[in-house]
């Protein structure tokens, strides 16, 4: 089962498909629209090491970075397990999720800085 879900991610991934989207549907036309965000208010993360065993690190870059910033995990279900700020950055300005006994699999996290959202994958090994 595990290099079904592994293959999985690697065809998601390399097709670069998304399980959220910043597009929705207008109902009165059936049109997606999406929003534009400037480019100059955009913070990222680097996320490393993805796959992880006990820890992974989400370093936060980009401009503007020292505003406030909400970084939410959810489990392969949607379900939010955790919901880290500004306030879990550490002293080297880096945030550090430890899933402690979670089970492992895939886990989503939804970025939000600066009126922007990202959203990315990681893979919990055991």
């Amino acid at each position: 089962m595990l290099k079904i879900i592994l293959f999985l991610i690697a065809i998601s991934t390399a097709a670069k498909v998304s399980l959220w989207s910043d597009s929705f549907i207008l109902p009165e036309s059936g049109q997606t629209k999406r929003e534009s965000i400037p480019t100059a208010s955009i913070a990222s993360l680097n996320i490393h090491p993805n796959p992880f065993t006990s820890a992974v690190k989400f370093e936060v870059i980009g401009n503007n970075t020292n505003k406030d910033f909400t970084l939410k995990i959810y489990n392969a279900s949607g379900k939010m397990i955790e919901c880290l700020n500004q306030s879990s950055v550490n002293h080297n300005g880096a945030i550090i999720w430890k899933p402690g006994l979670k089970p492992a699999g895939l886990y989503l996290a939804k970025f939000s800085a600066n009126g922007a959202v990202k959203h990315y994958k990681l893979l919990l090994m055991r």
